[in-house]
């Protein structure tokens, strides 16, 4: 089956199993196989094996003069069942990385474990488009986005202006309610405690996110103004490869740092600093719970994001959105900084 017919399979099965599930349980015949294949726009034999597959798992039964019928699902704990759709970053990842990965479980897990009604389907879209289109053919009571990319976000506020609610997990937008990292509040910190340990001569490795990036100029700035850190900072915020080719510069210059901190762990530059210096005394390493890997012997600082706590405040608004209207709200992220010691935890003791 080729991808864009297993996609247009998905459809037809997920609107079939939608509709049985969100309804009362009671029999119904289904349109045509032909029918459904123009509603869809696919063609007669995917939606034919759609509905054979049904058939097979006990959702459909065929019927003596053709077509199908739902099967009776009216002792099914699942009828009546409330489905949330979810969309990772554009809609049409093939794959999962730690990062998408690790956002998805939590807000999922934390909404499903909320009542045995509630359902979660991923939304796959050949285009950010689609996503009116998707959602209301999929009859949701709700959708989450994760980290999603900006023309997703513009969609979802279509939705949610037409009623639908909508939650908003690792991106900052106003128009709905949602949650992200407080960039500014977070490297603040980390920018003192590396003061505190008379860490001074910082190198900040950013990229070209230019919201993570303002913020993160913010950070600095207070963090010169209380924390005594002078000038003495400098911040890259190109490219991968414009950074990369400017730490080579600066290295080649002689240049030392008492502290990296990557806003995103850009694995070259890590690891041309890991060969210039100590990493466990000269020049400490900060970044992020989801820039480190076992196979790393990270040592230095990890930012590690309490997404439980903000799961679960996100998915009390989402739920809230299904019986009142209220204005959005912005859920920050709490963060700790945690030492890692050759890829393990430690304590602040051990690593100093």
């Amino acid at each position: 089956m080729g991808k864009k017919n297993a996609m247009e399979y998905m459809t037809i099965r997920n609107h079939i199993v939608g509709q049985i599930v969100s309804g009362d349980g009671l029999p119904r015949r289904l349109p045509s196989a032909r029918k459904l294949a123009q509603t869809f726009g696919c063609t007669h034999p995917t939606v034919l094996r759609a509905i054979q597959d049904l058939v097979t798992e006990g959702w459909l039964s065929p019927c003596k003069r053709g077509g199908a019928i739902t099967c009776d699902q009216t002792r099914n704990p699942q009828i009546h069942s409330k489905m949330f759709g979810f969309v990772v970053n554009y809609g049409k990842q093939d794959f999962d990385t730690h990062f998408f990965q690790k956002l998805y479980d939590t807000v999922a897990s934390d909404l499903l474990a909320r009542s045995y009604k509630y359902c979660v389907r991923n939304l796959y879209l050949e285009s950010p488009s689609l996503l009116v289109t998707v959602t209301q053919e999929s009859e949701l009571s709700g959708l989450v986005l994760i980290a999603p990319h900006k023309q997703i976000v513009d969609n979802a506020v279509k939705l949610a202006a037409k009623g639908l609610p909508v939650a908003c997990f690792h991106r900052r937008d106003s128009r709905l309610d949602s949650c992200d990292i407080c960039v500014t509040e977070n490297y603040f910190d980390v920018i003192r405690r590396l003061a505190e340990e008379d860490r001074r001569k910082l190198l900040v490795v950013g990229g070209d996110n230019y919201f993570y990036a303002d913020n993160m100029k913010v950070a600095i700035a207070n963090a010169q103004a209380s924390c005594g850190v002078g000038d003495e900072i400098l911040f890259l915020s190109g490219s991968e490869h414009e950074n990369e080719q400017a730490v080579v510069k600066l290295l080649a210059s002689g240049r030392k740092f008492d502290a990296v901190i990557f806003l995103h762990l850009q694995l070259n530059i890590y690891n041309m600093f890991c060969e210039r210096f100590d990493v466990n005394k000269e020049c400490r390493f900060v970044t992020n719970q989801f820039a480190v890997f076992r196979d790393m012997g990270f040592t230095g600082y990890v930012l590690e994001f309490d997404l439980r706590k903000a799961a679960g405040a996100l998915n009390d608004r989402l739920l809230a959105q299904m019986t009142e209207k209220t204005p959005p709200v912005f859920i920050g992220i709490d963060a700790r900084l945690i030492p890692y010691k050759q890829g393990v935890m430690c304590s602040m003791e051990d690593l100093r």
